[in-house]
């Protein structure tokens, strides 16, 4: 893995600091008009939440889909083809019997959690496409994407002492080695269980690589500790590589979970791919992790530089690990390769656009030139749309998940753990 680092560590550095070439534009007047459809669309959604009635009507699961698709294809002008993989009925059920078995397994995790657990769900869905395999959601996907918030969660928590986050590590990595650790709580009964939902679909002998590619990421999230001790005396490059780490084998152990074996290339792929998506991540949030002291490569950064050159390299950097997805040799690649660019290009606009402060004013009005919203609009309707989701957020899981699971997903009945 330590090679794999390396390398997508030179990658990142020798990235052209240059604002991208080739980057879509929306002009003030498309800006106007998707404001405009975008008021309809947040009116409905209120609507909907002062009469639940309506609300139970018009955002049923296949109904949200048709809208949401319409959006999309408004707003961020994906094309038909990318339209039909991230809205295709695989992907959307998958989504769909996620909520569901995350709800029917554990009724009182947050909304939150669960969204930030259907992120991995997705990612690992579009690993399962890039490869040629069916998507669906299956009793490793659900276990890895439960895994991560329930550790993370943990292990991020600065309520926690650091004895007891040792002590659970310790715990937690021989579970993983396949010892049979007996859980010393409720959250580690939760945790020791997805363990062996994926024991159960990936036997240990036949396929050792899915446990070591756990240990790595294991190992990574461990190491990323360091990033919330502010005494901890990091430099930028050590806090990078820890990023990229931690990003790289968490895809790494995706594409296991999925295939249980790779190629050399595949894993170098989705090594890439992971520690990418990783630094978007954190570019994103650099601004909750300043105010935090959260130690990542930006908000590090941000402590003495403003962060348009970095935004610069991010982007240039992206359009170089999509190169690198040509070497999976499937005929999934070139459509995966555009949704990677167009992701890209909205999760950076997203980024600036959340975060100004960290940005030249100049460098902010151009990346506005790319966004489908004007500035002053999301400024404008940012709290309003998030009390608008805050407020159905709840009433859409109940939708979601108080239909029928399907029989194919009733995995985690099969058996209960003992302390």
């Amino acid at each position: 893995m330590m090679k794999n680092c390396d390398s997508f560590f030179s990658l990142f550095n020798n990235s052209y600091t240059g604002f991208p070439q080739n980057f879509p534009k929306f002009s003030k007047g498309e800006q106007c008009e998707n404001k405009k459809v975008f008021d309809v669309f947040a009116g409905k959604l209120k609507s909907y939440q002062a009469d639940k009635s309506k609300l139970k009507e018009k955002l049923q699961p296949k109904s949200l889909k048709i809208k949401l698709k319409y959006l999309f294809q408004k707003f961020f002008e994906y094309s038909d083809e990318q339209l039909s993989v991230i809205f295709s009925e695989e992907m959307f059920q998958s989504t769909i019997d996620f909520v569901r078995v995350a709800r029917s397994f554990d009724p009182e995790m947050s909304f939150h959690d669960i969204f930030q657990a259907t992120r991995n769900v997705w990612i690992m869905n579009g690993v399962q496409f890039l490869l040629g395999q069916k998507v669906e959601l299956t009793p490793s996907i659900f276990a890895y994407s439960m895994l991560y918030p329930y550790t993370d969660n943990f292990l991020d928590n600065p309520l926690v002492c650091d004895s007891d986050k040792i002590s659970f590590c310790d715990r937690f990595l021989k579970r993983l080695q396949g010892v049979d650790v007996v859980a010393v709580n409720d959250d580690e009964l939760k945790i020791f269980r997805m363990v062996e939902l994926i024991e159960e679909n990936w036997n240990r002998e036949k396929y050792p690589k899915v446990y070591e590619s756990l240990i790595g990421i294991h190992d990574a999230q461990v190491n990323s500790v360091r990033l919330l001790n502010v005494s901890d005396e990091l430099n930028s490059d050590d806090i990078l590589k820890i990023c990229i780490q931690k990003g790289g084998t968490s895809v790494v152990a995706d594409g296991y979970l999925v295939l249980g074996n790779l190629k050399l290339e595949q894993e170098k792929f989705l090594y890439s791919y992971g520690a990418y998506l990783q630094l978007l991540d954190d570019l994103q949030d650099v601004g909750d992790d300043y105010n935090s002291s959260l130690m990542t490569y930006f908000s590090f950064s941000a402590q003495s530089q403003k962060l348009d050159e970095l935004a610069n390299m991010i982007l240039n950097l992206g359009l170089k690990v999509v190169q690198q997805a040509k070497n999976m040799g499937t005929g999934q690649v070139d459509v995966f390769q555009s949704l990677m660019r167009k992701s890209i290009e909205l999760f950076l606009v997203d980024s600036v656009l959340s975060n100004k402060q960290f940005y030249t004013r100049k460098y902010v009005r151009k990346i506005e030139e790319h966004s489908p919203f004007s500035l002053d609009f999301i400024r404008n309707q940012k709290r309003l749309q998030v009390n608008i989701q805050e407020k159905l957020t709840d009433d859409l899981m109940g939708l979601i998940s108080g239909n029928e699971m399907n029989d194919t997903i009733s995995f985690i009945q099969k058996k209960e753990p003992a302390y």
